[in-house]
Formats: C-alpha cells, structure tokens, sequence
C-alpha cells in the first residue's frame, strides 16, 4: 500500500506541476495525509486554502489533518471557520466532524 501511495503522489505532483488544477492538489494532499507525511500535508493544505478555500473538499482536508495530530483547539478554529464562511457540509461528512470532535473531546 505505501509503494502505492508514493508512486501516486509522484503521479499526482507532477499533475499538479502541470497545472494548478483542484482534483490534483486535492490528492496530493489526501495522499500525504494517507502518508502520515503531515510537513507535505501542510503545505499542500495551505495552497489549497488560498486558492479554494470556499470548497468543503478542502476544509474536509484540513479538519481531518488536524484530527490526525490531535490538535483539538486548531481543528475547533477551522470548523468555527467552516460554519461562519457558510461552507456547505454534506450529510456524510458532517457525520465524520460529529465523530471526530467526539474523540477529540475524549483527548483534551
């Protein structure tokens, strides 16, 4: 699996290099992230916040990132973001931010 996700960041890297298209920098950070590759992560999480930061993809990303490194307080900051810029959450996800700020509550 972790050959996998390299050879598919690569593939994704260079698709991102080739132009600045939202499916390829989504996935190369959803890939850094299966990585536990969180320096990447970050700075592929920045990006997409600067130039897509209305899209729950992104914001998804992002909470998730920070529910990986167990950071309670900035995961409460983005998603107090996502609700007063009035991102759309879908049902699905917004199940997975219920579960994650369960288990987040658990750690503080």
């Amino acid at each position: 699996r972790r050959a996998y996700l390299v050879q598919a960041r690569r593939l994704a890297s260079a698709q991102k290099e080739q132009s600045q298209h939202f499916k390829g920098s989504l996935r190369l950070a959803q890939i850094n992230l299966d990585l536990k590759d969180y320096e990447e992560a970050q700075e592929n999480l920045y990006t997409l916040l600067s130039q897509w930061s209305d899209r729950e993809e992104v914001w998804m990303l992002v909470l998730r990132y920070y529910y990986e490194l167990h950071d309670a307080w900035n995961f409460r900051k983005a998603l107090a973001s996502v609700r007063d810029e009035g991102i759309y959450i879908t049902h699905e996800n917004e199940a997975n931010l219920r579960f994650w700020e369960q288990r987040l509550e658990g750690l503080v």
